[in-house]
C-alpha cells in the first residue's frame, strides 16, 4: 500500500503568536509536542549566542519542512513562521502533520511532491492563526482534519512525467528565470562526487547542508526538488538516512536546504541565518573544479557529454548519472 490518507491525523501545533501572552499547543500528540518543543528550544539557544539574533530571526523567512527517515514508519511535515507572544517575546510558531508510509525509503526522494498539498494547508493554517486578534477565532482551523491526501504513487507519477517532459536546458532556463543562474552539468555532476563517500561511510559523517536550487512556480518547485533529491539518496542505499528538508528562501531566491541528521538544531540555525547557510552549507552555483576530475574518468566523461545536450531528458540525465555513480 503505497497511498497513505492524511485525513485522520489531527493537525498539531505549538509555539508562539502574538494575541496570546504565551506557548499554545495543541491538545494531542504530547510526545511529539515535547520534540518539537525541545528542537526549536535548541535551536533559539543557538540563534540567542549571535548579538544580533533578533534582526536575523525576524527577517527568518517562513519555511515549509519536513523530516523523513529511509526506516521511519512515520513521516512529519511541518510549517515553520518565526513568531512572537503578546509580549514581544520571539519563539517560532509549528503547524505539522504526521503521517504513516508503508514505504519510507522509496517516499524519502518524492517527498517534495508528494507533500505539496499538505504543505500548503498547514501554511493557511499558520497565517490564520498567526494573524488572529484572538486566538480563539482560529480554533475552527487549528482543531479541524486536515483532509490532505499523501500518496506516494501518485507523487511517482507526477515525477516521472515531470522528467520525461523536461530537459538539462528547460531546467537552466526555469532555475535563471527564478534567480539562480548555475550550469545543471557541473551541478549534476558535483554531487555524484561529493557523495561518493557516503556509498561506504552513509550519513553518519555529513554535518554540513546541501543548498539546492528551486524554481518560483508553485507546480514544478516540488519536482525540481524531488529531482535533486533523486541524484542524492541512492548514495545511502546501504545505510539508514534521516533528512532534514526545507523548502525556504536564500537572498530572495526559492532554495532547499538538506541536511542529514534529521531535526537538528544546527540545520534549523543554518536555515534561519542567512551568513552561517553561506559558511556552512555546499552550494552548487560555483562547480568549474569538477572538470579536472571529468578529464580523468571515462565514466565522468560519458556522463558530462551527455549532460551538455540541452535536450537531454532528465529522465534519461539521471539514468545515466546512476548508471556511472552507483552502478545500476
Amino acid at each position: 500500500m503505497s497511498a497513505v490518507r492524511t485525513s485522520s491525523t489531527e493537525l498539531l501545533y505549538f509555539g508562539k503568536v502574538p494575541s496570546r501572552g504565551d506557548f499554545v499547543r495543541s491538545a494531542q500528540h504530547a510526545a511529539l509536542i515535547t520534540s518539537l518543543d525541545k528542537w526549536q528550544s535548541q535551536t533559539m539557544d543557538r540563534l540567542a549566542m549571535d548579538p544580533r539574533w533578533k534582526l536575523i530571526y525576524d527577517a527568518a523567512p517562513a519555511t515549509q519542512f519536513a523530516i523523513l527517515g529511509t526506516d521511519s514508519a512515520v513521516g512529519l511535515a511541518g510549517h515553520w513562521l518565526a513568531s512572537q507572544d503578546a509580549s514581544g517575546r520571539r519563539f517560532p510558531f509549528i503547524t505539522a502533520g504526521a503521517f504513516d508510509l508503508a514505504q519510507p525509503r522509496d517516499f524519502a526522494p518524492l517527498g517534495p511532491v508528494a507533500l505539496s498539498r499538505l504543505w500548503a494547508r498547514l501554511e493557511q493554517v499558520a497565517r490564520v492563526a498567526h494573524a488572529a486578534i484572538e486566538l480563539e477565532h482560529a480554533q475552527a482551523s487549528l482543531t479541524g482534519p486536515l483532509d490532505v491526501d499523501v500518496n506516494q504513487a501518485a507523487a511517482q507519477r507526477a515525477f516521472d512525467d515531470f522528467l520525461e517532459t523536461h530537459t538539462v536546458a528547460s531546467l537552466e532556463q526555469m532555475l535563471a528565470a527564478s534567480g539562480t543562474r548555475l550550469s545543471v552539468r557541473q551541478a549534476t555532476l558535483a554531487l555524484g562526487m561529493l557523495l561518493q563517500p557516503a556509498m561506504a561511510q552513509g550519513a553518519a559523517k555529513l554535518n554540513k547542508v546541501l543548498c539546492l536550487p528551486l524554481v518560483a512556480d508553485a507546480a514544478l518547485k516540488g519536482p525540481v526538488a524531488a529531482y535533486w533529491l533523486a541524484l542524492i539518496t541512492g548514495f545511502f542505499a546501504r545505510h539508514p538516512l534521516e533528512l532534514g528538508l526545507f523548502i525556504t528562501q536564500v537572498q530572495g531566491c526559492p532554495y532547499m536546504v538538506l541536511g542529514f541528521q534529521g531535526a537538528s538544531a544546527a540545520t534549523l540555525q543554518a536555515v534561519i541565518d542567512p551568513a552561517l547557510l553561506q559558511e556552512q552549507g555546499v552550494h552548487l552555483l560555483e562547480a568549474d573544479w569538477v572538470e579536472d576530475e571529468v578529464d580523468a574518468d571515462y565514466g565522468l566523461r560519458k556522463l558530462s557529454n551527455y549532460l551538455r545536450d540541452p535536450a537531454l531528458s532528465l529522465a534519461q540525465a539521471l539514468s545515466t548519472y546512476r548508471e556511472v555513480f552507483l552502478g545500476v
